[in-house]
Protein backbone atom coordinates (compact mmCIF):
# COMPACT_ATOMS: atom_id res chain seq x y z
CA UNK A 1 0.00 0.00 0.00
CA UNK A 2 1.16 3.52 -0.82
CA UNK A 3 0.06 6.53 1.23
CA UNK A 4 1.17 10.05 2.07
CA UNK A 5 3.58 10.05 5.01
CA UNK A 6 2.69 11.72 8.28
CA UNK A 7 4.88 13.17 10.99
CA UNK A 8 4.22 9.96 12.95
CA UNK A 9 6.36 8.19 10.30
CA UNK A 10 9.41 10.40 10.99
CA UNK A 11 11.40 7.88 13.05
CA UNK A 12 10.84 5.02 10.59
CA UNK A 13 11.73 7.25 7.63
CA UNK A 14 14.86 8.44 9.38
CA UNK A 15 15.95 4.82 9.78
CA UNK A 16 15.26 4.17 6.10
CA UNK A 17 17.14 7.32 5.12
CA UNK A 18 20.27 5.85 6.71
CA UNK A 19 20.46 3.44 3.72
CA UNK A 20 21.08 6.36 1.34
CA UNK A 21 24.65 7.31 0.44
CA UNK A 22 23.96 11.04 1.03
CA UNK A 23 20.98 11.41 3.35
CA UNK A 24 19.48 14.87 3.90
CA UNK A 25 17.69 14.84 7.27
CA UNK A 26 16.61 18.49 7.00
CA UNK A 27 15.07 17.84 3.58
CA UNK A 28 13.13 14.89 5.00
CA UNK A 29 11.88 16.97 7.95
CA UNK A 30 10.63 19.75 5.64
CA UNK A 31 9.08 17.34 3.14
CA UNK A 32 7.19 15.58 5.92
CA UNK A 33 5.74 18.87 7.09
CA UNK A 34 4.60 19.82 3.58
CA UNK A 35 3.17 16.42 2.61
CA UNK A 36 5.79 15.72 -0.05
CA UNK A 37 6.64 12.16 1.00
CA UNK A 38 4.90 8.96 -0.06
CA UNK A 39 5.49 5.74 1.85
CA UNK A 40 5.18 2.09 0.97
CA UNK A 41 3.85 0.25 4.00
CA UNK A 42 3.60 -3.30 5.23
CA UNK A 43 1.37 -3.92 8.20
CA UNK A 44 1.10 -0.15 8.65
CA UNK A 45 4.86 0.30 8.95
CA UNK A 46 6.83 2.27 6.32
CA UNK A 47 9.33 0.07 4.47
CA UNK A 48 10.15 2.56 1.71
CA UNK A 49 9.57 6.14 0.69
CA UNK A 50 9.77 8.63 -2.15
CA UNK A 51 10.52 12.22 -1.18
CA UNK A 52 9.53 14.75 -3.81
CA UNK A 53 10.62 18.33 -4.38
CA UNK A 54 8.36 20.57 -6.48
CA UNK A 55 9.96 23.27 -8.61
CA UNK A 56 9.34 26.93 -7.77
CA UNK A 57 6.41 27.15 -10.20
CA UNK A 58 4.87 23.94 -8.87
CA UNK A 59 4.74 22.53 -12.39
CA UNK A 60 7.40 19.84 -12.08
CA UNK A 61 8.01 17.32 -9.32
CA UNK A 62 11.53 15.97 -8.77
CA UNK A 63 12.29 12.84 -6.77
CA UNK A 64 14.84 13.90 -4.16
CA UNK A 65 15.12 10.59 -2.33
CA UNK A 66 13.88 7.08 -3.02
CA UNK A 67 14.67 4.22 -0.68
CA UNK A 68 13.31 0.78 0.20
CA UNK A 69 14.47 -1.30 3.16
CA UNK A 70 16.81 -4.11 2.02
CA UNK A 71 14.40 -6.76 3.34
CA UNK A 72 11.65 -5.44 1.04
CA UNK A 73 13.60 -4.84 -2.15
CA UNK A 74 12.74 -6.67 -5.37
CA UNK A 75 9.03 -6.52 -4.47
CA UNK A 76 8.15 -3.66 -6.84
CA UNK A 77 7.92 -1.07 -4.08
CA UNK A 78 10.21 1.54 -5.66
CA UNK A 79 8.33 1.20 -8.96
CA UNK A 80 5.00 1.58 -7.14
CA UNK A 81 6.25 4.70 -5.35
CA UNK A 82 7.44 6.24 -8.62
CA UNK A 83 4.16 5.34 -10.30
CA UNK A 84 2.24 7.05 -7.49
CA UNK A 85 4.37 10.17 -7.89
CA UNK A 86 3.79 10.14 -11.66
CA UNK A 87 0.02 9.76 -11.13
CA UNK A 88 0.03 12.84 -8.92
CA UNK A 89 -0.76 11.22 -5.59
CA UNK A 90 1.56 13.78 -4.06
CA UNK A 91 2.29 17.44 -4.31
Amino acid sequence: MIRVATTDDAAALSRLQAYLPSPAPDLLRVALSTGDVLVSVTGGDPVGYALTVPDDAGETIHVGELVVAPTHRREGRAAALLDAVARGQIG
